[in-house]
């Protein structure tokens, strides 16, 4: 996940991952959250990609505010990757 290191883990459930996390070569204090989401085809990659995309779009005080939206492969899994406040 490049641009991103992971400092522990916060979670995990059924639908994937936490991580806290700190963006890589930033001196801002404060953690940022990964959600990493393990896709099993590309039909639950594509609609993982539109929701998350959906909600890095709204603004308001009671959403948590998402950052980023990437895909990481490893190991031939691919993951939908979120940033998070």
């Amino acid at each position: 996940m490049e641009g991103y290191s992971i400092v522990k883990q916060l979670g995990k459930g059924g639908m994937g991952t936490a991580y806290a996390v700190r963006k890589a070569k930033s001196h801002q204090a404060g953690f940022l959250v990964l959600k990493m989401v393990t896709c099993d085809n590309i039909q639950e990659g594509n609609a993982a990609m539109k929701e998350a995309k959906i909600l890095s779009g709204l603004n308001h005080v009671h959403i948590v505010r998402y950052k980023d939206v990437f895909i990481h492969s490893e190991k031939g899994l691919m993951q939908i990757c979120t940033i998070m406040e």
